[in-house]
């Protein structure tokens, strides 16, 4: 399953050169990632409420193209690992079919004093009915090296 969210640019997102400012395609992926949630009947407000919490604890971003002010841009994510204590999503920020970044996070389970804890298995049940299928050979998410250093 994969989810895409229209987000509309907003002046204050841009920064002195006029385009997005980095952070906040961090803050696109979340959104695309709470709404993938909800369309599955699993609102985050919901497992927070029922003592679950899904921290990032890994994120990675790569950026290809600038997006600016007014533009919509298409936020879409997908599932993209499943562990016993952890959930991995991938994250694509396009304009007209263009992409212009490209992301990912793990999250780890945890109690509400942060403990990790096994994904409950109702939760664990839901999220593999959405997992996004691999294809043949590639990862499950994008490596991101210093410039220079080679694979």
């Amino acid at each position: 399953m994969q989810v895409t969210l229209p987000v509309e640019v907003r002046y204050a997102e841009t920064d002195q050169m006029g385009v997005v400012h980095h952070a906040v395609y961090v803050v696109w992926m979340e959104a695309a990632r709470v709404e993938f949630l909800k369309r599955l009947g699993t609102p985050y407000h919901e497992l927070e409420r029922s003592g679950i919490r899904l921290p990032v604890v890994e994120l990675g971003v790569t950026y290809r193209a600038p997006a600016s002010f007014g533009q919509v841009v298409a936020v879409s994510c997908q599932l993209s690992g499943l562990a016993s204590r952890a959930v991995s999503f991938r994250y694509a920020v396009e304009l007209d079919g263009r992409l212009l970044a490209e992301g990912y996070t793990r999250h780890v389970c945890c109690d509400l004093n942060g403990q990790a804890m096994p994904l409950p298995e109702t939760l664990r049940q839901v999220l593999e009915g959405a997992r996004a299928p691999r294809s043949g050979g590639q990862r499950e998410r994008p490596v991101l090296r210093a410039p220079g250093t080679v694979e």
